[in-house]
């Protein structure tokens, strides 16, 4: 089953400067394990907000939805620790302009699944780095098309049994066992994951030099689509 491979890029090694304080203002393990693997150094922070979901702002585009809740999610941790470069994200599954959100519960996970099956659908995830003193954020988004298999309902539960889905938008994991799920990825295969390292590591190299030699903020206010 064709699968999208890892670019030179997302298996560059960087290590922020040495005075750099990077802090993930995130609890998950795969974002963590991501990090880790890229050789950035990092310390974990976990993010006290309310995200918001779709029904929550029906105004919003799920783009929109994703980079509000980095947001929300970094400049919660940058109040505690203002003067490190916090990095928070956010991942969305988005069906036909329909955000699929995480299941409630296993018959939920099914319905999603099956929603899933034999389809295209896009992975958004939103990353804001932030730091408060002195300010600069970096905000920016990449997004990556996944293709379905057709999956029967033995396929579907056997995966279900195999993972936890109940903290996974879309009900599934790239790195889970989803060969008998996922056809196909256009983009990148980190971005699935939880984290575009390819963006990422440009946006980190930027930091680096700017906080290294005092050079112009590294991003802007306005977000950048990778």
């Amino acid at each position: 089953m064709p699968m999208a491979t890892s670019s030179k890029k997302e298996t560059q090694k960087i290590s922020p400067a040495p005075d750099i304080q990077i802090i993930l203002a995130s609890v998950s393990p795969r974002r963590a394990k991501l990090l880790k693997e890229a050789g950035i150094e990092f310390e974990v922070v976990a993010p006290e907000v309310d995200e918001k979901e779709g029904s929550d702002a029906p105004h919003l585009t799920p783009t929109e939805i994703a980079l509000t809740n980095a947001f929300l999610k970094a400049r919660a941790v940058s109040a505690r620790h203002p003067q490190a470069w916090v990095l928070a994200a956010d991942t969305v599954v988005v069906l036909e302009g329909q955000l699929i959100g995480k299941p409630v519960n296993m018959s939920h996970a099914r319905e999603i699944l099956d929603l899933l099956s034999g389809r295209v659908h896009q992975v958004i995830t939103a990353i804001y780095l932030m730091r408060e003193r002195p300010f600069h954020q970096v905000p920016f988004y990449d997004i990556s098309k996944v293709t379905f298999h057709k999956v029967t309902a033995k396929q579907r539960d056997q995966y279900l049994q195999s993972i936890d889905p109940m903290d996974k938008a879309g009900a599934y994991a790239v790195q889970e066992k989803s060969d008998v799920l996922i056809k196909k990825i256009e983009g990148s295969r980190t971005n699935v994951m939880g984290l575009p390292l390819e963006k990422l590591m440009e946006v980190l190299e930027r930091v680096q030099r700017h906080s290294s030699h005092g050079e112009r903020s590294p991003g802007n206010r306005e977000t950048q689509n990778a």
